[in-house]
């Protein structure tokens, strides 16, 4: 499964147009989602665990739930 592309599009110059052109000889590469996936899992989070938001006027009280 691919993802968006992040590499950059680079332009060049040719000798018979006034404007410039995309380079199209950049390689591009699809995604592990699995490796990805699971290097996310030491980041996760529960969001609806108490204390892990905490709204910074209202304090605990005021909970996502």
């Amino acid at each position: 499964m691919c993802k968006v592309d992040e590499t950059p599009l680079t332009l060049r110059w040719l000798d018979n147009t006034p404007l410039p052109t995309g380079n199209r000889s950049i390689a591009h590469e699809c995604v592990n989602w699995d490796r990805i996936t699971q290097g996310l899992e030491k980041f996760k989070v529960d969001p609806f665990e108490p204390g892990v938001f905490v709204h910074p006027k209202f304090g605990e009280q005021c909970s996502i739930l």
